[in-house]
C-alpha cells in the first residue's frame, strides 16, 4: 500500500514538472516569434542614420598591418597591396588609409573621417 502512494506523489510531481516544462517552451516560442518581428529595429552600435550592412562611404572597413603584411577590408573584399579595386591599384596601406592610384592619380581612401580639431571654448 505504500508503494501506490509514492507512485501516486511521483505521477503528481512528474505532471507538475512536465506542465512548468510546456509553459517554458510556450514562452519561449513566444519571445521568438517577438524577435523576428523585432528584426526591423535599427542595429544600436551604428552610427545614427546608417543603414543596416552598409559599409562606411569611403569603402574602408578594416586595415589590418604586421611586418609580414598589409591588408585592408575595401568594399567587403581583403586587398593587399598590388591588387585592384575597380579600375584602381592600391599601392600602399596605411594605419587610417589605403591609397590607391588610377591614371596616374592617387586616392585616399580614409578609415575614419578626416576630423579638423578645433580649440576648446571658455578654457584656459
Amino acid at each position: 500500500m505504500m508503494q501506490v502512494g509514492t507512485n501516486i506523489e511521483v505521477n503528481s510531481v512528474m505532471k507538475r514538472r512536465m506542465g512548468q516544462f510546456v509553459a517554458l517552451l510556450a514562452g519561449l516560442l513566444s519571445i521568438a516569434a517577438q524577435a523576428t518581428e523585432l528584426g526591423d529595429l535599427p542595429d544600436p552600435t551604428q552610427p545614427h542614420g546608417a543603414a543596416a550592412g552598409a559599409a562606411p562611404s569611403s569603402g574602408v572597413q578594416s586595415i589590418f598591418i604586421s611586418p609580414q603584411r598589409k591588408t585592408a577590408v575595401v568594399h567587403g573584399r581583403t586587398v593587399t597591396i598590388g591588387d585592384r579595386v575597380g579600375a584602381a591599384e592600391v599601392v600602399d596601406i596605411r594605419p587610417y588609409e589605403v591609397i590607391l592610384k588610377r591614371d596616374g592619380r592617387e586616392t585616399s581612401l580614409r578609415l575614419t573621417p578626416r576630423l579638423d580639431k578645433q580649440p576648446a571654448r571658455g578654457g584656459t
